[in-house]
């Protein structure tokens, strides 16, 4: 049995704690039917699962893994001879059984007072795939939170910079935020690809692919941490499945014209990712040696398993790119500032590439110190004050208006910040061969 489940399942005999908590639970449910029903016992029942399921059980994964990475006993699951699958499936479900018990008491709390209604069951299953996703997300963030501190060798949070970052990217921002207003609109009569959909059947779909790729990111997370390789067909999916997800709701059903659309979306959310992940996830050093000598040696298999998710989704978005603007004009896309988004997602994507580039060549240069934050700083500057010189460097007015000129500008900076990183990645290893050397 898993190790991991039967730990929980052991300990939950002695769990008093956990007695008393359905206790005081179904006795205050009880007392609110007989004399408080005007508080509304629904309502109550589904706030104490988010509290007790959702949160609490999220919470629990996540502190647990904490915990096991500072009493080191996450080094001897990680160099041990357990499987991914196994992994997952205790770290997922284990921390978080009891608060499944509770949870379970509260659904059915539930489901006693909403029997009479239709949506009853509906509700109940949102509610469960929403907890689903918050706890395979919380799996997925503490892994990447633990091998990001062993990376950077400090207790650093992951979330603040990628957060940030949306306010110095108007050229990505004026796209989305205008689609995510429509689609909230879009979402009460549910038309996606010109057909209509029941609201709670397309949610409970959409929630339940968004279940699946959480589960997938904390599955290839247990991969690496034990130092399995995969080849990256699942962020490639992961892309171009969201582009299809959004671009549902701006297009009809013509082949053509979806396909365009499709296209666009998939760049603008492989550019976002970019930016979050790079920003994010910090790569050992030797990580670009290992690129390099696989690139030199034309072994594209390992150089595709070794490469950090910001350069897979700035690849992608740029090949597309180049796809969408052979293509053609996508008039579908409902933003009155484009007129043509197949060679503004190029256009973008190029941008994109020429960012993170610029912040790699950073981090080689502020080891020891916070380059996201003067990335951050740059990049605000790039994209939001020299555009207002008129400067064709970045900036939503120059890149709707200019975008060939824009393209020209950035793809030549893209290619001198890719040399003078190349040049600064070299000076390093020189410097640490010759430390070898002068030790030896």
């Amino acid at each position: 049995m898993n190790p991991e489940l039967q730990k929980q399942i052991s300990s939950l005999e002695t769990k008093t704690n956990l007695i008393l908590t359905i206790g005081t639970l179904l006795g205050l449910a009880w007392f609110i039917d007989k004399h408080l029903f005007s508080l509304g016992l629904e309502s109550l029942s589904l706030f104490s699962f988010a509290m007790f399921c959702t949160i609490s059980g999220s919470r629990k994964i996540a502190r647990a893994l904490y915990s096991e990475v500072k009493s080191n006993v996450w080094n001897a699951q990680r160099f041990s001879q357990i499987s991914p699958p196994t992994l997952l499936i205790g770290k997922l479900i284990g921390p978080a059984l009891h608060s499944w018990v509770v949870g379970s008491v509260c659904i059915g709390v539930y489901l006693w007072q909403a029997k009479d209604k239709s949506d009853g069951l509906e509700t109940t299953c949102i509610a469960i795939l929403i907890t689903f996703l918050c706890h395979a997300l919380a799996l997925a963030y503490a892994l990447l939170q633990v091998q990001q501190n062993r990376i950077r060798r400090k207790d650093a949070s992951i979330l603040f910079y990628p957060l940030v970052i949306l306010f110095v990217l108007p050229h990505i921002t004026e796209i989305f935020l205008p689609a995510i207003a429509e689609i909230k609109e879009l979402l009460k009569q549910c038309l996606w690809y010109g057909r209509n959909y029941n609201t709670y059947n397309f949610l409970a779909s959409s929630l339940l692919g968004g279940v699946t790729f959480a589960i997938l990111a904390a599955y290839r997370m247990l991969c690496a941490e034990l130092r399995i390789k995969h080849l990256p067909f699942v962020w490639f999916f992961f892309i171009l499945t969201i582009g299809v997800f959004i671009s549902g709701f701006f297009t009809g059903t013509g082949l053509v014209d979806a396909s365009r659309n499709i296209l666009s979306c998939s760049v603008l959310v492989a550019c976002l990712l970019s930016y979050f992940t790079g920003v994010m996830l910090k790569v050992p050093e030797e990580n670009y040696s290992i690129l390099k000598k696989a690139l030199l040696s034309k072994n594209w298999r390992e150089f595709s398993q070794e490469s950090p998710l910001w350069l897979l989704s700035i690849s992608i978005g740029t090949v597309i790119g180049l796809i969408n603007t052979v293509i053609g004009i996508d008039p579908i896309f409902k933003n009155e500032l484009i007129t043509n988004l197949g060679v503004v997602s190029l256009t973008i994507a190029i941008i994109t590439l020429r960012d993170l580039i610029f912040l790699h060549h950073l981090r080689l240069c502020l080891q020891n110190r916070a380059s996201e934050f003067y990335f951050i700083m740059l990049l605000g500057t790039i994209n939001i004050l020299l555009p207002s010189l008129d400067l064709p460097v970045g900036g939503t007015k120059p890149i709707f208006s200019d975008t060939a000129i824009v393209l020209a500008v950035n793809l030549i900076l893209a290619l001198c910040f890719f040399k003078l990183a190349l040049r600064t990645h070299q000076k390093i290893l020189t410097t640490a061969t010759q430390q070898v050397v002068q030790k030896s």
